[in-house]
């Protein structure tokens, strides 16, 4: 009896020995069925640079009726990350005489499957993070940022102004004409909207407003209609702003005369001013000499006539054609024809005025 139990049992051990083996050599088989073999592979491109195909983007102001154009160039230089995009610009201006003036364009893209934002522009192999004025001889640069925007890829587009000018002056004797002079300029990028805080470009416009505009103002509205140069405003002079980050940074005094447009510049920097619109009492505690010949040399330079301009003693002034402007040593200047007269006053105000009062 206990043989037979005994045998039973070893029965029953074998035959759940069996069992298992036989899960065991199934589980394996189960197995080696999901075996998966594959390979992932990921792909990207970075490509942000200038567009080397914008080589006449260029506006041209001659600084003296009679006188010879300026000439412009835009090459490119650098190793393309993609067709027609490559890292730097080399720009290059020839003056004939002072107020000469190029303002280029460049156009930066991002051609890469990544969105990016710009870190820094270079000027000449340094990089700058706000707008830069660079002078070269007689010609100033100046460097204005493209806006901080987020380059889509593939697609995203921004641009950039560069302007150069051959400096006003009154004294040609130790000037040297005919000047040519060239810049660099760099782009940098990053991944994303990580980039630098950028300056945005600074905003030109043409106005004829006739309330009071102040240095450091925000009140834009009070500009009133904007026009995209002097000539368009139908008037023989007005007024051009700089604006920055939504404020009246810089104020010129316009005129038109002989086809020509001629600006002089108010609100010396060495200046100290009264912000406040409801007085506008500030004074001016130093005088600017550079800028005051300057303006004196765009007088000059637009008023060819005999006998036409005169000394003031504190002042320079012109009348010809129909057409008065001054320009003081305190930041005053005012431009017009007898109906129609635009004022930037020393005072950090400006505006414009029918009959000249």
């Amino acid at each position: 009896m206990r043989k037979s139990m005994r045998d039973k049992r070893n029965y029953i051990i074998l035959a759940l020995l069996a069992v298992v083996l036989v899960m065991t050599v199934g589980f394996a088989a189960f197995s080696t069925s999901l075996q998966i073999n594959g390979t992932a592979n990921i792909s990207t491109n970075w490509c942000v640079g200038f567009d080397n195909t914008k080589t006449t983007t260029y506006e041209i102001t001659k600084g003296k009726s009679t006188g010879t154009n300026p000439t412009a160039t835009m090459g490119y230089d650098g190793t393309a990350c993609s067709t027609n995009y490559v890292p730097m610009a080399n720009l290059g201006a020839t003056f004939y005489q002072p107020g000469d003036k190029i303002e280029y364009t460049l156009t930066i893209a991002n051609k890469g499957s990544i969105d990016a934002a710009i870190e820094s522009i270079t000027v000449d192999g340094t990089s700058v993070t706000s707008n830069q004025t660079i002078t070269k001889g007689n010609i100033i640069w100046k460097v204005y940022m493209p806006e901080e925007v987020v380059l889509s890829a593939s697609t995203g587009t921004t641009t950039m102004v560069v302007s150069a000018e051959f400096q006003n002056t009154s004294d040609l004797s130790s000037y040297t004409l005919n000047e040519s002079q060239t810049i660099t300029i760099g782009v940098n990028a990053v991944q994303g909207s990580t980039g630098m805080d950028i300056t945005p470009a600074a905003q030109t416009v043409y106005a004829i407003n006739t309330a009071s505009i102040y240095k450091n103002s925000s009140s834009l509205q009070d500009i009133g209609t904007t026009y995209g140069s002097c000539s368009a405003t139908g008037k023989t002079s007005c007024l051009k702003y700089t604006i920055e980050n939504d404020t009246v940074t810089g104020a010129e005094v316009c005129f038109i005369k002989g086809g020509n447009e001629y600006c002089l510049t108010g609100w010396i920097d060495e200046c100290l001013w009264d912000d406040d619109a409801d007085n506008g009492n500030g004074a001016c505690t130093a005088t600017s000499t550079p800028v005051y010949n300057a303006n004196k040399g765009v007088l000059q330079t637009a008023f060819t006539e005999s006998n036409a301009c005169a000394d003031y003693g504190s002042g320079f002034g012109c009348n010809a054609s129909g057409v008065d402007a001054f320009a003081y040593s305190d930041g005053y200047v005012d431009a017009g024809d007898g109906s129609w007269e635009c004022f930037v006053y020393s005072d950090g105000h400006a505006y414009c005025s029918a009959g000249g009062t």
